[in-house]
C-alpha cells in the first residue's frame, strides 16, 4: 500500500511540474527576446533562438512535449513580430525523425514457432509426389507462391487466386518466370495506363517449385470433372483452404488466425531457407509494408540484351517548343528565397472580415492589391494572390473564404519559397500529388483537386505554367499514379546518338545537351537542378563532386534536395570524354568565373537553357525509338535511382542484367562505397540522401522499379534439399537433365532454384518476352523546317483546343495528331488573344465572364454543324476569288460582337451591306434576321432600308421624334436552321444560331498571323 501511494505521489508531482513548464518557458522566452533589435537582425535572432532551443530541449519531457513547447513559443514570437510590424516570421512546424520499427515483435515470433511445423509438414507431404485432388493442388500452388516465391501480400495472393480461374499468362525474361497481376486496392498507386484508364499492374516472379505446382494444377483443371471447380477468392476462404488438414491444430494456440498474419509469419520462414539472405527493406517490401511499383511489360522487355535501335531523325531542337507561352532562354526572374510567412494571415484577415453593410468587392480587391506593396512576396505567393483577386470578379465572399481555406495553406507550404519558373510538368504534378495525398478526407481531396486545376489553369494563362499531360484529381476514388519507367543502356546510347542529328545546334551545344542527359541518367539530378549549376558547383577533383544547392538562378525543390553527388566515377568511358570536354570548354569560356552557369547555348552565359526544349526532345526521342508512350525526361532520374538499388542488393549484377547496370565489378564497388560509405544497415537511407529525399519510402513508391526482380534473385539462391527422385516426381525436369547439371555426379542432392529454373521453363514451354515495336509506329518527328502540306481540318483544331482546356500539353498533342508544334502553338496563342478581347465596357467579347475555356463553343445541333460544314466547303473556292473581302468581314465581326447578345453589331448600312454580300455565297438573305435600333428618324433611313431589303427585320428600339436625328444601328443575327420547330415547342419568339461566329472564330484561330496580313496557303489548306 505504501509503495502504491509513493508511486501515485511521484506521478502527481511529475504531472504538476509538467503543467508548470509552459509558464516557465514563456517567462524565459519573454526575457530572452525582450530586445527588439533581435527581430531586425536575422543573425542575432538565430543565435538567440538556438540558445533558447537548447533550454527548450532540457525542459521537454518527451519529443511530443518538445513539439508542443516549440509551437507555443513560435506562435508567441510570431504574435510579437506582427505587433511590431516586422516582415519576419518564425516557422511554426517541425519535422520529427522517427526510428524504423522492426517487424519481428514478440507476437510474430510466437506465431512463427507454430508456422514452422505447418510448413515442414506440408512440404514433406508434397515431396512424395503430386496430388490428384484439385483442392489440394490449389493449396500446393498458393503455399509455394508464399514460401518459395516470397509473395506475402494478401492482395497479391487474392489476385493470383483469381487469375487461376482464368488462363494463366506466364512469361519469361532472362530465364525468369513471371506472372503480371492486376491489383485492385486503392491503397496502391496506379502504374500503367490502358485505354486511357490508370491501373495497378504488378509483376510476380515465380520460383521453380511454384511453376511445378502450377503446371500440375493446370493439368487437373483441364480434366472434365474439374471444369466447374473455382478457386476461393476472399481472404477468409483462402485462409481456410490453406489451413485445412493442419496437424496438431488444437494444441498450437499461437498459430495465425488470419491470412494476413499467416503471411507475416511465413516470411520469417522464407528468410530462414538455406542460401536466402533478405534484409529489412526486402522483407518490408515482400509484406507490402513498403510499396514499390513494377515496370510495364513493354518496358520490362528492354532489360534483356537487345540490338541497337534506329536513331530518332529529329533535325531541329529549337523548333520543338513545348507550349506557346514559353520562350527559349527567358530572362531570369529572381525572387526572395525566404517567404514572408505573413501572407496567409493577411489574406485571412481581409476575406474573413465581417461587414454590416453591403459587401464592396472593389474594396476587397484594393486591400489584396495593397498586400503586394506591403510585403516582399515570392513568385508563388504573387500567383496565389492574383488568383484570389481574379476570383473576386465572379465569386461571392463566402466562396472566396472556402477557396482560401481549401488551397492557400497547402499551396504556400509547398510553393511559397520557390521560383516556379524553374518547374516543369513533373515538378507540378509531383507536388500536386503530395498535396492530395496529405489530405485524408475524400471530400476535401475533391475540393482541393478542383482548386488546384483552377489555379494551374490561371497559371497557364498568365504565368507560363506548363500544361499537364496527367490530370489532377477530378472527384473519382483517388489513386496517385507512379509513372514507372526505366531507360535501358541501349536506348540511352541511341538517345545520345540522336543528339548528333540536331542541325541547329553547334558541336559544343550538342555536347552540352549530351552532358545534361548523362548527368541526369548517371547521377540522378533533376533537370532543374542541372540547368542551374554554376561553375563553382562541380568540384575540380578526381571524383568531381556536384553540389546541388540553391543559388541566384533557382532554388532547390526541398531541403532534402541539398546534397553532394559524385560525377566522374558514375560515368562510362565514352561518357567521361563527353562530360569532361564540355566542362573544360565551359571553364574556358567563363574565364574560371564560379558564379556563371555551366550549361548554356550560344554566347549568353547568363540565360539558362529552356527546360521545356530539353524535356521535349528527350521525351519525343525516347517515345519514338522505343514505342513506349509514357517516357519523359524524369525517367532518366528514375533509371539512375533504380540502378543504384540493384547495385546495392545484387553483387556482380552486370553479369545478369547488363542493360540495367553496365559497370564492371570494381567500378560498382567504388560507386557503392562513395554513396553508402561503410554502412551496412542504413544503405537505403544513403540512397535516399543520394537521391535528395528525406526517407527511403519515397524512393520505393516512386523510383525503385526492380524491387520485385531483386526479391526473385535472392530467392533463386534458395537451396532445395531434395533428392533427384523427388525433383523428377514433381515434374521439374528429367533425370537426364539433372545429370547434365551434376556433370555425371548422380548422388548430389542439393540444387538451387536458379539451377533448375531453366529446365522447367523449357519443359513447360513458357514463351519469352521480347521487345517489339511495330514498324508502322517507327516514325520521325518532323520539325517546323519540314511542315507537312496536308490539309488540317477545323474539327482537329477544335479538338486540340479542347484538349488544351483539359490540361494536355501542346507538344503531346503535336505528337498525337502529327501536327507541327509550331502550328498548335499558333492556334493556342490566337485562341488566348481571342478570349481576352473586351468590349468598351471592359467585358469579355467572345466568352462568358466566368468561363476561361479557349476553345470556341461547338454548335450543339446537327443542323448547325451541317451549316458550318457548308460554309467551310464553299469558302475554299470563294477565298481565292475574294480574299480581301472575306478577311475584312471576319475582322469586322470579331470586333463588333458582344457576348451578351447574339449577332454582329453594325452602325452604318454600308458595313452591313458589305458583310451580307461577302457571305452571300453560302448564306441566303432569308436566313438572316435584323434587329434595328433608332432607324425611323435616322439621316440614313433610306440607305438602311435598301441594305435590309429582303431580310426579316424587327424593331429593337424605336427612335424618338424629338431631339437630334441619329444615324441608327442594327444587329444582324443568323437564324437557327430549326428555328420554326424550336419556337413551336417553346415560348420563345425567336432563336438564333452561333454557327457563323463559330466559323469566324475558328478561321481567325487557324489563320491569323500577326506578322502577315494574310497567308493564302494557310487559309486554303487549314480550313
Amino acid at each position: 500500500m505504501r509503495n502504491k501511494i509513493g508511486v501515485q505521489s511521484r506521478e502527481n508531482n511529475r504531472t504538476k511540474n509538467k503543467q508548470n513548464i509552459p509558464a516557465d518557458v514563456t517567462k524565459r522566452l519573454i526575457a530572452d527576446f525582450a530586445n527588439e533589435i533581435l527581430f531586425k537582425d536575422k543573425i542575432l535572432f538565430e543565435e538567440a533562438w538556438n540558445n533558447f532551443d537548447k533550454y527548450l530541449i532540457k525542459q521537454a519531457t518527451s519529443s511530443a512535449h518538445y513539439a508542443e513547447l516549440f509551437e507555443l513559443c513560435a506562435s508567441k514570437l510570431n504574435e510579437k513580430v506582427t505587433m511590431l510590424g516586422f516582415v519576419f516570421q518564425l516557422s511554426t512546424y517541425m519535422l520529427p525523425m522517427t526510428i524504423d520499427k522492426t517487424i519481428r515483435n514478440e507476437s510474430l515470433i510466437e506465431m512463427n514457432s507454430g508456422c514452422c511445423d505447418f510448413y515442414n509438414d506440408w512440404f514433406t507431404d508434397t515431396l512424395s509426389g503430386h496430388t490428384n485432388n484439385i483442392e489440394d493442388a490449389f493449396r500446393n500452388v498458393i503455399m509455394s507462391l508464399i514460401y518459395h516465391s516470397g509473395c506475402c501480400k494478401s492482395n497479391y495472393v487474392m489476385a493470383f487466386s483469381k487469375q487461376l480461374n482464368e488462363s494463366i499468362d506466364i512469361k519469361q525474361i532472362n530465364e525468369l518466370a513471371y506472372l503480371p497481376l492486376f491489383i485492385d486496392d486503392k491503397k496502391y498507386n496506379t502504374n500503367i495506363t490502358r485505354h486511357g484508364i490508370q491501373l495497378t499492374k504488378q509483376i510476380v516472379y515465380l520460383s521453380t517449385l511454384t511453376l511445378s505446382f502450377i503446371a500440375h494444377f493446370q493439368h487437373l483443371r483441364s480434366l472434365k470433372n474439374n471444369h466447374d471447380w473455382t478457386t476461393p477468392l476472399s481472404e477468409r476462404q483462402i485462409y481456410a483452404r490453406l489451413t485445412s488438414g493442419r496437424k496438431n491444430s488444437s494444441s498450437n494456440t499461437n498459430f495465425p488466425t488470419s491470412l494476413t498474419r499467416l503471411l507475416k509469419a511465413a516470411l520469417m520462414i522464407v528468410e530462414q531457407h538455406a542460401g536466402v539472405e533478405l534484409n529489412q527493406a526486402m522483407i518490408e517490401f515482400s509484406l507490402g509494408n513498403i510499396k514499390a511499383y513494377s515496370l510495364s511489360e513493354d518496358n520490362l522487355s528492354r532489360i534483356a540484351p537487345s540490338s541497337p535501335l534506329a536513331i530518332c531523325d529529329l533535325r531541329s531542337f529549337h523548333h520543338q517548343v513545348s507550349n506557346s507561352n514559353s520562350t527559349s532562354g527567358s530572362t531570369l526572374k529572381l525572387y526572395s528565397q525566404k517567404p514572408s510567412g505573413l501572407l496567409f494571415a493577411k489574406i485571412s484577415k481581409i476575406v474573413n472580415a465581417k461587414n454590416e453593410t453591403k459587401i464592396n468587392k472593389k474594396l476587397f480587391v484594393e486591400k489584396l492589391e495593397a498586400i503586394k506593396i506591403d510585403l516582399e512576396l515570392s513568385q508563388a505567393e504573387i500567383i496565389l494572390l492574383e488568383w484570389l483577386i481574379a476570383k473576386f470578379e465572379t465569386c461571392v465572399q463566402s466562396t472566396i473564404i472556402r477557396y482560401h481555406s481549401t488551397v492557400s495553406k497547402a499551396w504556400l507550404y509547398h510553393f511559397e519559397a520557390l521560383c516556379v519558373d524553374d518547374f516543369d510538368e513533373s515538378n507540378y504534378h509531383e507536388r500536386y500529388t503530395e498535396m492530395l495525398e496529405q489530405t485524408s478526407s475524400g471530400k476535401q481531396k475533391y475540393k482541393l483537386g478542383a482548386r488546384l486545376r483552377d489555379i494551374h489553369t490561371f497559371g497557364i494563362n498568365h504565368y507560363n505554367f506548363p500544361h499537364l499531360t496527367e490530370k489532377i484529381f477530378d472527384g473519382s476514388d483517388f489513386q496517385a499514379h507512379t509513372n514507372a519507367g526505366f531507360i535501358d543502356e541501349t536506348l540511352f546510347n541511341a538517345l545520345l546518338l540522336s543528339v548528333n542529328n540536331l542541325l541547329d545546334l553547334s558541336d559544343r551545344d550538342q555536347n552540352t545537351l549530351k552532358t545534361i542527359l548523362i548527368i541526369s541518367y548517371r547521377c540522378n539530378l533533376r533537370i532543374s537542378e542541372i540547368l542551374k549549376l554554376q561553375m563553382r558547383d562541380i568540384e575540380c577533383s578526381e571524383i568531381g563532386w556536384i553540389s546541388v544547392r540553391p543559388n541566384k538562378f533557382a532554388n532547390n525543390k526541398s531541403h532534402s534536395s541539398t546534397r553532394k553527388v559524385p560525377l566522374y566515377p558514375m560515368l562510362l568511358e565514352h561518357e567521361y570524354t563527353i562530360v569532361f570536354e564540355t566542362l573544360r570548354l565551359a571553364s574556358e569560356l567563363n574565364y574560371n568565373s564560379g558564379s556563371n552557369l555551366i550549361f548554356t547555348f550560344g554566347i549568353n552565359n547568363t540565360v539558362r537553357i529552356n527546360q521545356n526544349l530539353v524535356s521535349n526532345f528527350t521525351q519525343n526521342s525516347l517515345r519514338v525509338m522505343s514505342g513506349i508512350d509514357n517516357f519523359v525526361f524524369h525517367h532518366l532520374r528514375h533509371s539512375a535511382i533504380s540502378r543504384m538499388q540493384v547495385m546495392v542488393e545484387i553483387s556482380n549484377v552486370n553479369q545478369y542484367y547488363p542493360e540495367i547496370v553496365p559497370y564492371p565489378d570494381e567500378q560498382q564497388k567504388r560507386i557503392i562505397k562513395l554513396i553508402c560509405a561503410e554502412t551496412v544497415s542504413n544503405k537505403y537511407y544513403a540512397i535516399a540522401n543520394f537521391d535528395g529525399h528525406a526517407t527511403p519510402e519515397t524512393c520505393f513508391s516512386n523510383y525503385f522499379h526492380f524491387s520485385d526482380l531483386i526479391l526473385q534473385h535472392k530467392l533463386s539462391l534458395m537451396l532445395l534439399q531434395m533428392t533427384q527422385k523427388q525433383i523428377v516426381d514433381l515434374g521439374i525436369c528429367s533425370r537426364i537433365q539433372l545429370r547434365k547439371i551434376n556433370n555425371a555426379v548422380t548422388k548430389k542432392t542439393t540444387f538451387t532454384a536458379q539451377q533448375l529454373l531453366p529446365l522447367i521453363l523449357q519443359n513447360m514451354d513458357i514463351k519469352k518476352l521480347f521487345f517489339q515495336i511495330d514498324n508502322a509506329q517507327v516514325h520521325t518527328i518532323k520539325s517546323t523546317e519540314a511542315v507537312r502540306n496536308g490539309r488540317i481540318e477545323m474539327a482537329i483544331c477544335q479538338r486540340v483546343l479542347q484538349n488544351i482546356d483539359e490540361g494536355m500539353a501542346p507538344e503531346q498533342l503535336a505528337h498525337n495528331f502529327r501536327i507541327p508544334a509550331e502550328t498548335i502553338n499558333k492556334w493556342h496563342k490566337n485562341s488566348i488573344e481571342l478570349s481576352l478581347q473586351q468590349t468598351t465596357y471592359h467585358q469579355p467579347r467572345h466568352r462568358k465572364k466566368d468561363h476561361f475555356e479557349i476553345a470556341p463553343t461547338l454548335p450543339n445541333t446537327s443542323a448547325e454543324k451541317d451549316l458550318v460544314s457548308k460554309i467551310i466547303n464553299r469558302i475554299r473556292d470563294q477565298y481565292s476569288q475574294d480574299k480581301t473581302n472575306v478577311l475584312l468581314a471576319c475582322e469586322y465581326a470579331l470586333a463588333h460582337k458582344s457576348n451578351s447578345k447574339s449577332g454582329v453589331y453594325f452602325n452604318t448600312p454600308e458595313e452591313l451591306e458589305h458583310f451580307l454580300n461577302t457571305f452571300s455565297f453560302c448564306i441566303a438573305k432569308s436566313q438572316w434576321r435584323i434587329l434595328t435600333c433608332s432607324l425611323q428618324h435616322s439621316t440614313n433611313n433610306n440607305r438602311w432600308d435598301e441594305a435590309c431589303k429582303g431580310i426579316d427585320s424587327h424593331i429593337l428600339k424605336v427612335s424618338s421624334a424629338e431631339g437630334r436625328s441619329g444615324k441608327g444601328t442594327a444587329w444582324l443575327e443568323l437564324k437557327h436552321p430549326k428555328e420554326n420547330e424550336i419556337i413551336a415547342n417553346t415560348q420563345l419568339k425567336k432563336y438564333s444560331s452561333s454557327c457563323l461566329m463559330y466559323f469566324i472564330k475558328m478561321l481567325y484561330i487557324m489563320t491569323h498571323n500577326p506578322h502577315k496580313m494574310a497567308n493564302n496557303h494557310l487559309i486554303n489548306e487549314d480550313c
